[in-house]
C-alpha cells in the first residue's frame, strides 16, 4: 500500500563531504523511530536527486517513510520521485543548461580567436540572450503555474478538510442517531413486553377469580347438599343399625353351621384318603400276586412248549404275547390308555435297536420321548413303582422282539442255503 503526497522544494542544501542533499519542503513528512513529522528530507548526492532545484514538485510515499528516521537519506525513487508536472520543466532546464554550456564553450573558444571570430561571438551572444529570455519566460510561466497550483491545492485541502470534518461529524451524528434509535427500540420493546406481561397477569387473575367464584358457589351448593344428606343419613342410619344387628345375629348362626359342616367335610376327606391308601396298597399286593402268577404261567408254558418240541421262534412268540398281555393287564388295572402304552413300548423297541446298532442320535431322541411319557404318567398320579414296572415290561418286550427278528433272519438264511446231497 502506498501514500504518495505532493511537496514543493523551498530550499536546497548540498553536503558534499557527507554525500547528502537536503531539501526543505512546504509540508510535513511522516517519519518513524519517534521522529514524528518533519518539513525536510535527505537524499543521496547523485542523479536524479542532485539535479532537482528549488521550486520543483516532488512526491513522497509517507507509508515508506514511516519506517525510516528523518536523518536517513533517500536512495530510491520508489520512496521519493519528481512529480509529472516538474518532470517536463526539469527536462527543459537540462536542455537549456546544455545549450548554455555549449554556447559558453563556443565563447571560450571564440575568445582565443577574437580577431577572426567576432561575428560568431556576436551570434553566440545573441543566441544566448534569446535562450536566456526563453528560460526566464519559462521560469515566470512555471512560477505562475505553481502559484495557481498551490492556490488550487490550498482550496482543495481546505475543502477536503472541511469535507473530512463534516464526514466525521456526520458519522458521529449517525452513530448517536443509531444509538438513540436502538435505545428507543429497546425502550419500546421493554414497554410492550411489560404491557403484555401485565395483560397476561390480569387475564390470569381474571380466570383465577372466575374459577374461585365457581368453586365457592359449588362449595356452597355442596355444603347445602351434604347437610341435607347428613340429616337423611342419620335417619337411615338408625334403621340400618337395627337391621345390621339382626343380620349379624343371623350371620353368626350361619357361620357356626358352615364351620360344623366344614369339619364334617374334612373328616370325610380324611376317611376317604385313608380308604384310598388302603385300596391302593391292596391293588399293589394284588398286582404283585398276578405278576408272580404270570411268571409261574410263563414257566409252565416254557415247560409245556419244551415238552411238545416247539421251535425257538414259537417260544419267543409265546413269550412276547405273554409279556404284552401282562402289560395290558397292568395298564387296565392302573386305568392307563392302551395307546399310550403301545407308544411307550415302541419307543423302548427303537431305543433297544439304536443301542444295538450304536446310533447315538436315535438313542438321545428315544430316551427323551420315554422321559416325556414317564412324566405324563406321573402327572396322571401313577406311582413310581408302577411306572418302573411298566418300563421293565416294555424293555422285556423290546428284547423279545429283537431276539425274534434275529431268529427269523437266521431261519431265512438257512432256507436260502443250497441243500448238499
Amino acid at each position: 500500500m502506498v501514500n504518495w503526497r505532493d511537496y514543493t522544494i523551498q530550499n536546497k542544501i548540498t553536503f558534499s563531504c557527507n554525500g547528502w542533499v537536503k531539501f526543505e519542503l512546504d509540508g510535513y513528512v511522516s517519519f518513524g523511530l519517534n521522529d514524528g513529522k518533519k518539513d525536510f528530507i535527505f537524499c543521496k548526492d547523485r542523479l536524479p536527486f542532485n539535479s532537482w532545484d528549488v521550486g520543483y514538485k516532488i512526491e513522497i510515499d509517507n507509508d515508506r517513510t514511516k519506517h525510516r528516521g528523518c536523518m536517513e537519506e533517500m536512495e530510491s525513487t520508489t520512496i521519493v520521485k519528481l512529480s509529472s508536472s516538474s518532470l517536463s520543466l526539469a527536462i527543459v532546464n537540462n536542455s537549456l543548461r546544455n545549450k548554455i554550456g555549449e554556447l559558453e564553450n563556443k565563447l571560450s573558444r571564440s575568445e582565443s580567436n577574437s580577431n577572426t571570430n567576432n561575428t560568431l561571438r556576436r551570434d553566440a551572444e545573441s543566441s544566448l540572450s534569446i535562450v536566456r529570455r526563453e528560460r526566464d519566460g519559462l521560469l515566470i510561466e512555471k512560477k505562475d503555474l505553481e502559484r495557481e497550483k498551490n492556490e488550487w491545492r490550498t482550496k482543495f485541502n481546505n475543502k477536503n478538510g472541511d469535507y473530512e470534518d463534516e464526514k466525521e461529524k456526520r458519522e458521529k451524528l449517525q452513530k448517536e442517531l443509531d444509538k438513540l434509535k436502538d435505545e428507543k427500540i429497546n425502550e419500546v420493546r421493554k414497554h410492550n413486553n411489560e404491557i403484555s406481561r401485565k395483560e397476561r397477569e390480569n387475564s390470569a387473575l381474571r380466570v383465577e377469580n372466575t374459577r374461585k367464584e365457581e368453586q365457592l358457589a359449588s362449595s356452597n351448593n355442596q355444603v347445602i347438599d351434604l347437610s341435607r344428606r347428613l340429616e337423611n343419613k342419620e335417619k337411615e342410619l338408625s334403621v340400618v343399625r337395627k337391621e345390621k344387628e339382626n343380620q349379624e345375629i343371623a350371620l353368626l348362626t350361619k357361620i357356626d353351621q358352615k364351620q360344623q359342616l366344614l369339619e364334617n367335610v374334612r373328616q370325610s376327606l380324611t376317611d376317604l384318603r385313608v380308604e384310598n391308601e388302603r385300596k391302593k396298597a391292596e391293588k399293589d399286593i394284588e398286582i404283585n400276586k398276578k405278576n408272580s402268577q404270570l411268571k409261574q404261567k410263563e414257566e409252565e408254558i416254557k415247560k409245556l412248549r419244551n415238552q411238545k418240541g416247539l421251535s425257538q421262534e414259537e417260544l419267543l412268540n409265546e413269550k412276547l404275547n405273554s409279556e404284552k398281555n401282562n402289560l395290558e393287564l397292568l395298564a387296565n388295572e392302573l386305568k392307563i390308555n392302551l395307546e399310550q402304552i403301545n407308544s411307550l413300548s415302541k419307543y423302548h423297541e427303537r431305543l433297544y435297536t439304536a443301542r444295538k446298532t450304536h446310533n447315538q442320535a436315535n438313542i438321545d431322541i428315544h430316551e427323551e420321548n420315554i422321559s416325556r411319557f414317564n412324566q405324563e404318567l406321573t402327572d396322571q398320579r401313577i406311582s413310581v413303582v408302577h411306572i418302573q414296572e411298566i418300563c421293565r415290561k416294555c424293555k422285556r418286550i423290546a428284547e423279545l422282539r429283537w431276539e425274534l427278528e434275529k431268529s427269523q433272519q437266521q431261519y431265512q438264511a438257512q432256507q436260502e442255503q443250497p441243500i448238499n446231497h
